[in-house]
């Protein structure tokens, strides 16, 4: 039995998604950046789907918030088996079980007993129960996680460790779940300082960046609670942020992908999954078929 390699991992599962293709771009590595936007993240699982059977295939993986839990799924298993896990989870998703909020909740919050408003266990379980992967750095494609640092509000970029714990930090939104302690550091929503994480994927190599954007936010209906509309405010101003971040990069090859029409769905109706992630699909697949992306060699 030959030993755990990543490289070995990354070889075998593009053989088995039947990816025979190289990019001879000079722009080489490739990295596809994921932002956050709760229940609109299946969008990029359409996304991801349309790429993959384009035969583009990233060398590394960035993520914020629910952009992160993609991005280790996929990262983890970037199969046509791996990919169809992911629908499933995201298909199967109920907001009471992810976003459990419950009037008993609130009053310690209101009276400053906690600082947090949702108990974490349900979006941990989920996360357990669906991720295949134990520890990042075992990740068929190598994948980073973003989050914001507390104190400072600068993003931390976590590439090792437990992958649940990596991903509770990520999508700490503040006051909707509480800090996650890690290495010595509170750790919140990675959206706070890098939704879009284009400058980190750069900073770890990539050379062509490919952004799986949500825009979480657009046509959605106004939410009627305290809670709800606060985390609406708040992805608001992340996905304004981190366009502007985005089109700072556009001096490097970064390609985003359009978003499609969302049709009015809450970023919170976690129901809507299916279409979210069949628009995304088709979203990509038109863009795929107009845009003069880098070139591929077919190897023989």
């Amino acid at each position: 039995m030959s030993a755990w390699s990543p490289d070995l991992r990354r070889s075998e599962a593009r053989t088995e998604a039947g990816v025979n293709t190289t990019l001879v771009d000079q722009h080489q590595p490739v990295a596809f950046v994921l932002t956050g936007g709760a229940g609109h993240g299946a969008v990029q699982v359409g996304m991801l789907q349309a790429l993959a059977a384009a035969g583009i295939v990233p060398d590394l993986l960035v993520g914020s918030s629910a952009g992160a839990l993609n991005a280790v799924a996929y990262g983890s298993s970037p199969t046509p088996a791996g990919l169809q896990r992911l629908v499933d989870a995201w298909r199967g998703a109920r907001r009471g079980d992810v976003f459990p909020l419950h009037p008993s909740d609130l009053l310690p919050a209101m009276l400053g007993r906690r600082d947090h408003l949702i108990s974490p266990l349900g979006l941990r379980n989920w996360l357990a129960t669906h991720l295949e992967l134990d520890v990042l750095e075992h990740a068929v494609i190598p994948v980073h996680v973003v989050a914001t640092d507390l104190a400072t509000g600068r993003p931390v970029v976590i590439s090792t460790g437990e992958a649940v714990t990596a991903l509770m930090a990520s999508s700490a939104v503040p006051s909707l779940f509480p800090p996650v302690a890690l290495d010595g550091r509170l750790l919140v929503d990675g959206s706070v300082s890098a939704d879009t994480p284009v400058t980190q994927a750069s900073e770890l190599g990539a050379r062509t960046t490919y952004v799986l954007s949500t825009r979480a936010v657009s046509g959605a209906p106004f939410p009627r609670t305290a809670a709800r509309l606060a985390l609406y405010a708040y992805l608001q101003i992340s996905a304004n942020w981190s366009r502007d971040q985005a089109a700072a990069r556009l001096g490097s090859t970064v390609h985003v992908l359009p978003v499609p029409d969302l049709h009015g769905i809450s970023p919170f109706d976690l129901s809507a999954a299916d279409d979210l992630i069949t628009a995304g699909r088709l979203a990509t697949e038109s863009w795929l078929t107009s845009f003069a992306r880098p070139r591929l060699a077919v190897a023989a």
